[in-house]
């Protein structure tokens, strides 16, 4: 008999996306699931939506909770989830009907911790795109072709990629449930799944990956981020690469953190002068003090080292040349 594999779907406020979400769940090809909608305090009519869902299979289960986020929605899931397996679906997105199955026949086969697919960027119509939402094409698929890896070998790749966003993110994977015994979101948080990340995959010995695009990553259009909302997000950036740093110690990860430096680094000059004037001063110091760190290491190369180091005499500029180049590039392309 298949194994039980807990589907999680957080849910807030998009009644007009979560049938398309739930009715690709209850249409997989893999039925022995258990999922589990948790609904973060919804004001619309996702509740009730929820509700009869419920009542129509009894594999269905929901969760009516307070609003406190995506990454409390995603952990009163796990806390809930009686599956070997899980699986982690945001209530906009969707799945390919052998999503399921696939991911799971390829964790058996290769008796792995984790695995993870391509997926799709659409848009709210469905229609297929392959655009973030600053309007740069991004390659969906995961450049490696159905191999097993460790995890500290994935964690290597989703830094030297230049599509690591796909092993960083929460959706898009299969889980052993037994990964997050220990393990949590962190509640408030912007860029929750960078959190977890590198605690998370430490873990897995085994982690297949496969070039299937099997999951609908649904792009919405939003609003410009606030000045204050990007200062919360930087500040949040930093938490990160903190947190990130004394897990590779823990691990004596040296390379690992080596790399995480220097990723943080190039996250300074992408958002430097899109912040305001107090938070542009703390990223001149940590920017500083990264770069010295990274060329005292002698790990960095030539190119990246007069990058750095133009971003010393001057971050404003450093980030408004890659603005400019990033422009060009999407006007060619």
């Amino acid at each position: 008999m298949s194994e039980l594999v807990s589907v999680i779907i957080p849910v807030y406020n998009i009644e007009q996306y979560i049938t398309r979400c739930v009715d690709s769940v209850l249409e997989q090809s893999y039925s022995n699931l258990e999922i589990i909608l948790v609904d973060d305090g919804s004001t619309d009519n996702c509740g009730a939506i929820c509700d009869s869902y419920k009542q129509k299979d009894n594999r269905v289960s929901v969760i009516h909770k307070k609003n406190c986020g995506l990454s409390d929605a995603r952990n009163v899931g796990v806390d809930k989830a009686r599956g070997d397996f899980l699986s982690f679906i945001d209530g906009d997105d969707y799945i390919h009907p052998d999503y399921i199955k696939l991911l799971y026949n390829a964790m058996d086969r290769e008796k792995a911790d984790l695995a993870i697919c391509g997926f799709h960027i659409v848009d709210e119509g469905g229609n297929t795109t392959n655009k973030l939402s600053n309007g740069e094409k991004y390659r969906t698929v995961i450049p490696i072709r159905n191999e097993v890896l460790s995890g500290r070998d994935i964690i290597y790749k989703s830094y030297v990629l230049q599509n690591g966003f796909a092993f960083v993110v929460a959706w898009n994977k299969l889980y052993r449930t037994s990964l997050f015994k220990e393990l949590r979101y962190p509640i408030g948080k912007i860029h929750e799944d960078e959190f977890v990340f590198a605690d998370l995959l430490l873990k897995c010995k085994r982690v297949v990956c496969m070039t299937d695009s099997l999951y609908y990553y649904v792009q919405r259009k939003g609003s410009i981020m606030s000045a204050e909302r990007m200062d919360l997000r930087i500040t949040h950036l930093m938490e990160i690469h903190n947190k990130r740093s004394t897990t590779y110690q823990i691990y004596n990860e040296k390379k690992l953190q080596i790399l995480d430096m220097q990723e943080y680094a190039d996250q300074i000059i992408i958002y430097y002068t899109q912040v305001g004037r107090p938070m542009k001063k703390k990223l001149r110091n940590r920017y500083c003090k990264l770069i010295k760190q990274i060329l005292n290491q002698g790990q960095c190369s030539g190119r990246k080292k007069l990058k750095y180091m133009l971003g010393l005499f001057s971050l404003n500029l450093l980030s408004r040349m890659r603005k400019c180049y990033k422009s060009t590039k999407r006007c060619m392309n």
